[in-house]
């Protein structure tokens, strides 16, 4: 009997002790405890002070949880914020665990992979879920997960909703003062709402898609043992639907980068660095698995090969995915059945094959090719099937759209507050400044107004021109996030340069001096933090010889390697504190350390080349092959014989350079025509490829490669070649012309037939909340001039519940004059063509027909696709001839 009381107290002292960890598997406290002595051997002599944090007194629980934030976090998060930062970012965790009906339910693995972790992607992490908590834990704690999620979702979309912005990631507390932001941002937004209140939630995302331009990112959450899908700041009346449920059953590759080591029952296609990086693309489509062998010229396979999975999309063959082979040569990728470029490498020399993946097993490619050895090569790349998403019935979608009306009238009280051209005329008239040059500024920086008021109050002390200049310089992002203190101090310490020099030289003063924008880091302070950390002889020596900068810079900063899934730089200071930095981070700080000492320096948006100005001259400087160099140009004559229209950069076309046995897109003007580019392009000297796709309707792209070389001050002479489409005009189906609509800005009810009066017309079913619409109609800005040339209408028709809830015609500025708005009565129209041809599913908006003057119409877009501005133009060129572009 004692044996036994003893054994119940041991048993019981054991079961007690487990449940004072936080982690309760004994081997995950272990390899959390690995990963963190790894990060402190990283910086072993250098900054082992920034993990004093883990010897201050707390519970075991909240020293497990910052045991883990520290074991992963990226380089960047561990220099760039403090202590305080992060112990309350896994206070805030544990108290939603605790507090949350369903936070004790959550497993370890995902309280820790997609809870407690503050970052999402690479956006500069703030005090978001401080900020949000109570709020949003009145709002949903009354609920289950399920409830809640989406009650999550609709909170999002009262304080964001989709606008395209740059690349770089706001984060949630800039992103909520500006209201808008692009889907990634919106990702962040919404994962990070989610994991506040304790649910699980990841940003979902495709790298490209396949079937049209651009990319997508959304949502995951975990509710009751399964993920489920939505879109972020877009509300549905349940999960897994949005407007995006069709087109991801079209994507190659669909992925999820997770914050630290992850070791779940999901498939991980890599471990990169810290995190790790989920293949989840058999949630959405069926995929399939392929196997890439590689060999070199003598059939020996190929270790260590980088082998890349590419499609095309904005005018580039893009990848989608990465791996390196193994010591067989062999790598797999499982993905989805549509097609692919496979690209492989040594570095030195590249192979590469188009393949079908529903037809392949075993993909054999040699690297034997070098730049000098190729010259064209044409293929077709098709995209997977779609299928068709999950419908809702009509009262929940009708309750949905009540609610969104509501919540859009709360995003847009708030933005009432920003000022107006009236109130920024009055800031003009006080700064004595010309009203639309401020007016341009103001409009931009949305809620960040009084930041910027703020700057040019203390800026116009210093020289009210440069003040403007900084704000004229810097991005639009810029303007909405960036706070006083941070553009004061660029403006401030940007003057150590000869006042001569400055005069002769004022455009490179402001681009590549002042101006605070180097790449797409998030803009901080540093510049009096580097120059008073050189000596007066070190800045006389570097100003005099930029290159013994850089090489002090080689000799003193350790460059890292290792990658994560955040790409965040760390900042100038960080880099300087530490003297570590990975490669991007170093570039950052090479260029920022110039401008801080009034060295003229940028990363070249062309060829993304770190660069210098030094008598007269730009010169180059590689960390990773320590060396300076002058760098060697030549030009390029490019002309082209298509002229049914005027081919765009990142659209249908790109040229890339060929530097480690790939070829790497540079930076020409986006969107630019071929027809505007100069003469003659200067480019720096090497290895080139053209690549062209014309993308036909039903998405599939007719690629094509033409290899060609820049040699010294001298000019290649270059025809483009554009493969054509032999898609032919083919009815394909008739609207009745004697249905009515209702006229919006008459108000009056009309037939079709006298609508379009003998003319031929664009039928568009719009959603103008959705971000599809929104590409549509921006579409139509950006084509403006080519659909006013052409005689016929652009007919937009809408729900009445979209007229009463979601239109707001202001939000499409630019339009073609010949738009119409019009209503579609209980969707007679639409539902009439749907009875008329069964074949045709319209069941995503924007939904789009090309009509003619009978009422026949050839063309049919229903959903997400990116471009269908170019797809109408030619349509209508065949239709009728008369337009011309």
């Amino acid at each position: 009997m004692k044996h036994w009381i003893v054994f119940l107290i041991l048993t019981g002292l054991l079961v007690t002790c487990t449940e004072h960890h936080l982690i309760k598997n004994k081997t995950c406290r272990e390899q959390v405890q690995q990963a963190l002595q790894k990060q402190k051997q990283l910086l072993l002599g250098k900054n082992e002070q920034l993990f004093l944090a883990l010897k201050k007194e707390m519970s075991i629980k909240e020293k497990e949880a910052l045991r883990f934030l520290y074991a992963y976090m990226p380089l960047n998060d561990l220099l760039d914020y403090d202590e305080k930062f992060f112990y309350d970012q896994v206070k805030i965790a544990l108290k939603a665990r605790d507090e949350m009906p369903w936070g004790r339910s959550i497993p370890d693995d995902l309280f820790f992979h997609f809870v407690l972790p503050s970052r999402v992607s690479n956006e500069n992490l703030d005090t978001f879920r401080l900020a949000v908590y109570d709020e949003l834990k009145q709002r949903v704690e009354e609920m289950n997960m399920r409830k809640a999620a989406l009650e999550i979702n609709h909170w999002c979309h009262e304080k964001v909703t989709y606008r395209p912005t740059d690349a770089r990631t706001s984060s949630p507390l800039s992103l909520m003062r500006t209201s808008w932001g692009r889907c990634g941002e919106e990702a962040v937004f919404t994962v990070n709402a989610m994991r506040t209140v304790g649910i699980p939630a990841r940003q979902v995302y495709t790298p490209r898609w396949a079937h049209t331009d651009d990319n997508h990112a959304w949502v995951e959450v975990w509710i009751n043992g399964k993920w489920y899908f939505l879109g972020a700041c877009e509300p549905e009346p349940e999960l897994n639907m949005g407007w995006f449920a069709e087109p991801v059953t079209r994507a190659m590759m669909v992925n999820s980068a997770i914050y630290g080591y992850y070791d779940g029952n999901e498939t991980v296609s890599s471990h990169r660095g810290k995190t790790a990086v989920l293949n989840i693309t058999g949630n959405y489509t069926p995929v399939k698995q392929i196997f890439i062998k590689v060999s070199d010229r003598e059939s020996k396979p190929v270790n260590s090969a980088k082998v890349f999975f590419k499609l095309f999309n904005y005018g580039e063959l893009t990848s989608i995915a990465s791996k390196e082979t193994d010591s067989t040569g062999v790598v797999s990728i499982t993905t989805a059945l549509g097609d692919l470029v496979v690209w492989a490498t040594d570095q030195i020399n590249f192979g590469y094959k188009k393949i079908t993946i529903e037809q392949v097993d075993t993909v054999n490619i040699v690297i034997n090719k070098t730049p000098d050895n190729v010259n064209t090569d044409q293929f077709d790349l098709v995209p997977p099937i779609n299928h068709t998403p999950r419908k809702v019935d009509a009262h929940h979608r009708e309750e949905n759209k009540r609610r969104l009306s509501e919540e859009d009238k709360i995003r847009k009280s708030y933005m009432s507050t920003f000022p107006d051209s009236t109130a920024s005329d009055g800031y003009a008239s006080r700064f004595d400044v010309e009203p639309g040059r401020l007016w341009k500024i103001i409009r931009e920086s949305a809620g960040n107004w009084k930041e910027i008021i703020h700057f040019i109050e203390q800026g116009s002390a210093i020289s009210k021109e440069e003040t403007l200049r900084v704000l004229e310089v810097i991005s639009d992002k810029d303007l909405r996030d960036t706070k006083t203190s941070v553009l004061f101090d660029h403006l401030k310490n940007a003057n150590n340069v000869k006042e001569n020099w400055k005069k002769s030289h004022y455009e490179d003063y402001i681009h590549y001096i002042l101006n605070p924008r180097i790449a797409n880091e998030n803009l901080v302070p540093y510049r009096s933090f580097i120059q008073q950390s050189f000596t007066d002889n070190q800045k006389t020596l570097f100003q005099a010889d930029p290159s013994s900068l850089f090489f002090w810079i080689k000799e003193k900063v350790t460059l890292i390697e290792e990658e994560d899934f955040s790409r965040v730089v760390i900042s100038p200071v960080g880099v300087m504190k530490s003297k570590m930095a990975d490669l991007y981070s170093l570039n950052v700080f090479f260029v920022a350390t110039c401008r801080s000492l009034g060295i003229p320096a940028r990363i070249n948006r062309q060829s993304f080349a770190l660069e210098y100005f030094v008598r007269g001259e730009w010169r180059s400087v590689r960390f990773k092959e320590a060396k300076d160099t002058v760098i060697l140009k030549g030009f390029l004559h490019l002309t082209t014989s298509e002229k049914e229209f005027d081919p765009l950069y990142y659209k249908h076309w790109s040229i890339a350079r060929y530097e480690n046995g790939i070829y790497q897109t540079i930076g020409l003007a986006w969107n630019t025509g071929m027809s505007t580019l100069p003469d003659k392009i200067e480019l720096n000297t090497g290895d080139y490829v053209l690549s062209t796709g014309i993308r036909k309707n039903n998405g599939t792209v007719l690629c094509k490669l033409s290899f060609f070389q820049i040699k010294e001050n001298e000019t290649t002479h270059f025809n483009a070649g554009f493969r054509k489409s032999e898609e032919k005009l083919n009815v394909l189906g008739e609207i009745n012309l004697d249905n009515t609509i209702h006229i919006l800005e008459t108000d009056q009810d009309m037939r079709v037939s006298k609508l379009l009066d003998k003319q031929e017309a664009i039928f568009i079913w719009i959603d103008p909340d959705k971000e599809p619409t929104k590409h549509v109609m921006g579409n139509l800005v950006r084509l403006k001039d080519q659909f006013e040339k052409w005689n016929g209408k652009i007919i937009l028709l809408l729900e009445e519940e979209s007229i009463a809830q979601t239109l707001d015609i202001s939000q499409f500025p630019g339009i073609p004059s010949n738009c119409i708005y019009v209503c579609d009565k209980k969707m007679k129209l639409r539902k009439s063509i749907e009875r008329k041809n069964h074949k045709l599913a319209l069941p995503q908006y924007p939904i789009i027909l090309v009509v003619d003057q009978n009422g026949k119409y050839y063309y049919y877009s229903n959903g997400y696709k990116i471009g269908v501005g170019e797809q109408l133009i030619k349509t209508l060129r065949k239709l009728s001839g008369e337009l011309q572009l």
